[in-house]
This record gives structure tokens, sequence and C-alpha cells, in this order.
């Protein structure tokens, strides 16, 4: 690299990445750049910074190619379900508690190049590099490099000293009275009290949005499991985490703090199956969806200890199975079928979502995102078809099903599931045959999503 070419001082992508709540330079709708927009040039095309060649400038010290820098981990959600939407950028690591919205929004052009920059490495030569872009993202803190870096090494060493995980959602969510929660949790369960007995459940998907906005589902998932509570060793609580991490599998060694007092975490279960918690355990404090089954659990399954376990998503542009720890992590679930005891599986997760209203949101009267037109027709579609794959637990048809449909967020929501049907197929469950109780088109201002509750027995 040339000198400090990395921050030019003439700014090319003018106004491409701004922070939630800042003014956009037009009022153009998310889905449509219009031709002479400060985004393109006057013919519709972009404008990128030339960088000359090394060699044509005098220099002291000539340097070698250098990587681009990377993102750092960040939940992706276009604002709308159109294929050109903007895109909210959400923190799993909640470094910052005060926002709870997304921390910055890109253009859906601005997000392909930024979530491509670590694939591209600076040659010698005429080369063209959006530097502006990169000196925005450094400065809203998008960037993995040494900031970011000592940001989440303080937030993990703060978390790695609390004993318990604690309930991010009392108070702002869900009653922080013990007496109230326990009477919201068990109505939500006795509202589908007459469900027949499924004893021989041994997964169940629950929805992965706030306990109001998914009560029908939540209360039909885990009134379909109650009757295992006599026989039930542990409860693998599995979610997705929506970024990219590593390692794939994120378990948490820590007990979850809620109201209605504290669910143990069985050592026994994260022993057997290998996992063990390191620095991305901080993404357990990001995110309410394993939190919400826990307090089912609570109230359920009261001696009962869980298994809390995060899946990591695809990077930028891979597929579902593109990973090459993916068989092992599958493998490591299937660890679970040789202990003694029954297991019970609650995959926390919604089958999609867009819009950048916060994921932790509660129903309300206003509107969401409605599922109209073409897009709405195509993500009921998908969602028919990931459906009909995950009640058949055909693992291949699934990955197919999310892959065909190309869309980013649909795979972010892909791994937990997939992995899921992997670990039930490998220990032997062939009979298991999955029911589905109910699906659902999520209410939440701002926000699209979609869920459904599903037991397999």
């Amino acid at each position: 690299m040339c000198g400090n070419a990395l921050y030019p001082a003439k700014s090319v992508f003018c106004g491409a990445l701004r922070a939630p709540g800042s003014q956009k330079t037009s009022s153009r709708p998310p889905s449509f750049v219009p031709q002479g927009s400060p985004l393109l040039g006057s013919g519709g095309h972009r404008p990128r910074l030339r960088l000359e060649s090394c060699a044509s400038r005098p220099q002291t010290t000539p340097l070698p190619p250098s990587p681009l820098p990377r993102l750092r981990p960040l939940v992706s959600v276009p604002l709308t379900a159109d294929s050109e939407s903007d895109v909210a950028l959400f923190d799993p690591l909640r470094l910052d508690p005060e926002i709870s919205g997304p921390i910055a929004v890109l253009g859906r052009e601005e997000w392909r190049i930024a979530s491509g920059l670590a694939d591209a490495v600076e040659p010698e030569g005429d080369h063209e590099l959006p530097f502006e872009l990169i000196q925005r993202l450094d400065e809203l803190g998008l960037l993995d490099n040494d900031a970011y870096r000592l940001r989440f090494g303080a937030g993990f060493e703060e978390f790695r000293r609390q004993s318990d995980r604690p309930a991010t959602g009392a108070g702002v969510e869900y009653s922080p009275d013990r007496f109230d929660l326990r009477v919201t949790i068990g109505g939500m369960v006795a509202d589908d009290w007459d469900m027949p007995p499924v004893s021989s459940a041994r997964a169940v998907l629950a929805p992965g949005c706030s306990l109001r906005a998914g009560a029908p589902l939540y209360s039909r998932s885990f009134a379909s499991v109650r009757h295992t509570r006599d026989r039930l060793r542990r409860v693998v609580l599995l979610g997705n985490l929506e970024a990219a991490l590593d390692p794939i599998l994120i378990p948490l060694a820590k007990p979850f703090a809620t109201p209605l007092g504290s669910v143990p975490v069985d050592g026994e279960a994260l022993a057997a199956i290998g996992a063990l918690p390191g620095p991305s355990q901080l993404a357990h404090l990001g995110t309410r969806v394993l939190e919400r089954a826990a307090l089912f659990c609570r109230v359920l399954f009261p001696n009962t200890p869980i298994v809390p376990l995060l899946v990591s998503a695809p990077r930028p542009g891979e597929n579902l199975l593109a990973h090459s720890s993916l068989e092992s992590a599958a493998e490591q679930l299937t660890q679970l079928e040789a202990l003694e005891g029954l297991t019970l599986y609650v995959l926390c997760t919604d089958l999609y979502h867009a819009g950048a209203g916060d994921p932790n949101a509660s129903a309300s009267p206003k509107p969401g995102i409605v599922l109209a037109g073409g897009s709405g027709q195509a993500i009921r579609e998908d969602d028919r078809r990931c459906l009909d794959a995950l009640t058949r637990l055909d693992a291949e048809d699934y990955a197919r099903a999310v892959d065909e449909a190309e869309d980013p967020v649909r795979s972010a929501l892909g791994r937990a599931p997939y992995l899921l049907m992997r670990a039930l197929t490998a220990a032997g469950e062939s009979k298991l045959a999955g029911s589905t109780l109910g699906y659902l088109q999520v209410p939440v201002p701002g926000r699209l999503a979609t869920a459904a509750s599903v037991v397999w027995h």
C-alpha cells in the first residue's frame, strides 16, 4: 500500500454508509438508487478510487501487497423483502448494550462490496479499491481490527466474571416479577393444555422471536412436549446466531439467570460433545433466542439441566454447507445420544425475517411488514419447502431449499435446523416424523418475521 492511500481526503461514497437515524441524501425508497445519485455516476456507474502504480510514485520503501480488512461478525438483515433492499447491520455480541436496533445501514451495493473485502488483495499496479467505504466502516467500528478486538476482549472478560448469564429480557420484554412471569409462561402453555400427549417427542421447533409476538407458537410447541417431563435428563437449546463466528457450535457453560430462578447447565453433556466454551460464548449475551426457551424449561422441567448451543452462520456468499467444520459439528451433537437418559432438543429459530425493527421487540397494534405481492409469495413458498424437509428430517433436501432460495437471511437461519436433522437421523431416529402445529407471520413493527411450531415424535 502506498503512503496513506487507505484514507484519502476526497469522499467518493457520499452518504453511502450511515448510522441509523441519520439523514439520507435523498428521499428514495430503500430498494431504488436513482441515476445521477451521489452513490452512482451520472451514467449509472459507481465511481471508484483509482490507485496508481506504486512504481510510478516517489517513495522510499516499497511495501508488499497487503490484505484488505475484514468486517467483524455482524447480523445482516434486509430492510424489506426486496432483493435490492438496503441492509441493516446488528451487533451479535451487543458490545454496546444501549443500542437495541441496528448499528448501521448500508445500501445493497455497499454491503456487497463491504462483505467481500476480505476476499480481495491489493496488488501492484493500477487497482480500484473503495477506500472511502473502508474508512467509513472503520469509523463506525464495523471492521475486524485491533480496536474491535480490544472491545471484544473487554466484553468477554466482564462476562466471564459473572456467575450466571443475566436475564437480559427481564423488565424489557417480560416481567421481572417471579409470580407475574410464572403466570405468563404457564398461561401460554395452558392455552394448549388439552393437546393430546406426545410422550414420544424427541424434538420441537419453537419461534426465535419475542414471547408476546410468537405467543401462539410458543404455546403449542411447549405444550406438545410437556408430557416428557418425568423421563427427561437434559434439554438441548439450539439456536442460530445469524453471524459468522468460530467455532460453529458455540456452547455456554453458565446457568441462565431468570426471575423464576436459575436454569442449570449440563456440564456432562458439554464435555461429551467436546464443546469447550471460549471467548465466542459472549454471543450468548447478545441474543435472547435461548433465554426465551429457558423460561419455559424452568416452568415445565424445573429439575432438568439445559445444554445451550448457538450455531454460527455462513459467511456472506457461502452456502449452507460450506464450512469445513460442519461435519464435525454434526458429529458432536450425535454424541449426546450416547448419554444416559432422554435428551429433548428445542430448536429456537424463526424461518425468515427482514426489517430494521428491534429483533427483541414485542408485538404491537402497529402493523409489521406485510408479506404481499411477489416477494411475499416467494417467502411463503420457501417457508413451505423448508418446513416440508424439516418434518421429513431430510437434511440434504433442506440444505438445497435454503441454498436455492439464494437469500442470506435464510442461510443465516438455516444451520441450526440442518444440524438438528443430522443429529436425529445419525442417532438412528429413522422412525421419527414431524407434525406441524402452526405457522405464523409475526406482527412486529418495522420487521417481517415468519415462524412455525413442529414436534418430532
